[in-house]
């Protein structure tokens, strides 16, 4: 039986109101105050509106239907329906560009596999799963999914390292919500409350270890903040047996520090000169 109008304005209107709970609550959490800027960023775009559309383009094209308006960005949708809630402020209107821009968020973002909604890239696959595809594709060294297989099968591992710490809290980011914050795991000390943020690089013993922009951008802002917060990246060179090491790169008191984590293999960490918080050489 087709949906006649009325049945396609009541399926309208039922979606309506449940962007506008999600938008109030979104807004609720923009006006708390966080620990640290990174959790903060971390708990809003695990709660950001509009995260389990099917097709937001969509979405955003029904809703300028509905209202008679030319909606076409993810921050102009956000804006519309929270006009449309009993908690409108005008001024949180100011908040919500500003986390807009601050993400650089185009409608575009919530149609990718960046931040919203898991890694699609990162299928729930367990360990074991992970270490018979790296095996199989070790030595094709050309293969995409070769350097995917070892960067999951190297977030495997230290997962394990930090869970066996009975005073973390552990949250592996990259696999819960997506790609694109710098860093793949956020611990927190039960103890202290200091925020660890790191980024796992696996590699086969390349001697020559690059984060992207964003993440040196993640790195040097964590650093260098007032915070009580600390940014790592923890590379994991691996052998063909699949023999590994993790070391511990980070920064103290302006000096470079690394440290082996599993103690199996030992390598030297030296920063290249043009960017310390891009370019690691392994000796």
């Amino acid at each position: 039986m087709v949906p006649g109008w009325g049945d396609i304005m009541v399926y309208i209107e039922d979606i309506i109101e449940k962007r506008k709970r999600e938008v109030v609550n979104f807004v609720d959490l923009l006006n708390k105050i966080f620990p640290n800027k990174e959790l903060r960023k971390i708990i809003l775009f695990n709660n950001i509106p509009f995260k389990d559309s099917d097709d937001v383009y969509e979405e955003a094209a029904m809703m300028s239907g509905y209202f008679k308006e030319d909606i076409q960005t993810f921050k102009r949708l956000l804006i519309k329906m929270y006009q449309l809630t009993d908690n409108y402020n005008s001024q949180m209107e100011i908040e919500i560009d500003r986390f807009c821009y601050e993400n650089n968020i185009g409608l575009e973002l919530l149609c990718s596999d960046f931040r919203i909604g898991g890694n699609k890239q990162h299928p729930y696959r367990t360990k074991e799963e992970e270490e018979m595809i790296l095996m199989k594709l070790f030595h094709n060294t050309k293969s995409v999914d070769r350097n995917y297989a070892m960067g999951h099968y190297a977030e495997y591992l230290v997962y394990e390292e930090l869970c066996n710490n009975p005073m973390n809290d552990v949250y592996w980011i990259s696999k819960l919500l997506g790609d694109g914050y710098g860093y793949d795991f956020m611990v927190k000390n039960k103890i202290t409350n200091h925020y660890d943020f790191i980024e796992v690089k696996g590699t086969n013993r390349s001697t020559e270890v690059i984060l992207s922009d964003n993440e040196a951008a993640i790195f040097k802002e964590i650093n260098e903040n007032d915070e009580d917060t600390s940014y790592h990246v923890y590379i994991v060179p691996m052998t063909e047996a699949l023999t590994y090491d993790i070391i511990d790169v980070y920064y103290k008191n302006g000096n470079l520090t690394y440290s082996s984590k599993s103690c199996k293999q030992y390598m030297q960490v030296e920063p290249t000169a043009e960017d310390k918080y891009k370019r690691y050489i392994l000796i």
